[in-house]
């Protein structure tokens, strides 16, 4: 590092600063964040659109009639809208199952993004498709607020186990925690982004699997 420490201190501040294991950490972090703001992005705007389309299936206006006396279109609608706002649509319109396919929500498997996440509360109480979307969308808003205000991504907890986290509980009061390793980050992404694309081919008629991997490697061939 060719930056005076004590520069580099106040610039970032120390506090900041102890978070990483060392000053490339912290520029690494950057570059990461950097490697992944594009999909995200992507990610973020096919999801809405999903979850504005299947809600309009039964009212056109339904989110203009959400947003009162406001003057904005449709269009303009969507997009000034939080993620955290589309993550309370998914659940108040309880459409968790719409946004992914079948065969996409029984082959996920939550230890390909940590080796110590697990697929079900207990051994005789397993994970329902919609708790699978929810763990999903809300990692993925995790994991983008992280991002998008520039924290660590690398950081562990005291157990050693990644700081990118989301968790649920169920009606038994069993809380479910699944992590999310930054080494992968992408392959989380990777596979939200497919999952969104097959279900949105599906309701085109259009359900080989082939043509999704297509159309996901354009994207992905497109931001990089």
């Amino acid at each position: 590092m060719m930056i005076d420490k004590e520069i580099y201190q106040r610039l970032f501040s120390q506090k900041r600063l102890d978070s990483y294991a060392d000053l490339k950490e912290h520029l690494d972090n950057f570059k990461l964040i950097n490697s992944i703001a594009a999909k995200m992005g992507l990610i973020e705007i096919v999801l809405r659109n999903s979850i504005d389309y299947m809600v309009s299936i039964n009212d056109n206006e339904w989110i203009l009639k959400s947003l009162l006396n406001t003057k904005l279109t449709h269009h303009q609608a969507l997009s000034q809208q939080s993620l955290g706002f589309w993550l309370r649509v998914v659940d108040f319109y309880k459409i968790h199952n719409q946004l992914f396919t079948n065969k996409f929500l029984k082959s996920l498997d939550f230890k390909r993004y940590f080796m110590g996440n697990k697929n079900r509360f207990s051994n005789k109480i397993e994970l329902q498709d919609y708790q699978k979307v929810s763990l999903l969308l809300l990692l993925f808003k995790n994991l983008r607020n992280r991002a998008f205000h520039f924290e660590n991504l690398y950081k562990l907890n005291n157990d050693n186990k990644p700081r990118l986290s989301a968790s649920i509980q169920n009606k038994n009061n069993q809380k479910m925690i699944i992590n999310l390793a930054t080494e992968n980050i992408e392959i989380f992404l990777d596979d939200i982004l497919m999952g969104l694309v097959e279900k949105s081919l599906e309701g085109l008629g259009e359900k080989h699997p082939l043509e999704t991997k297509r159309i996901v490697a354009e994207l992905n061939q497109g931001i990089k």
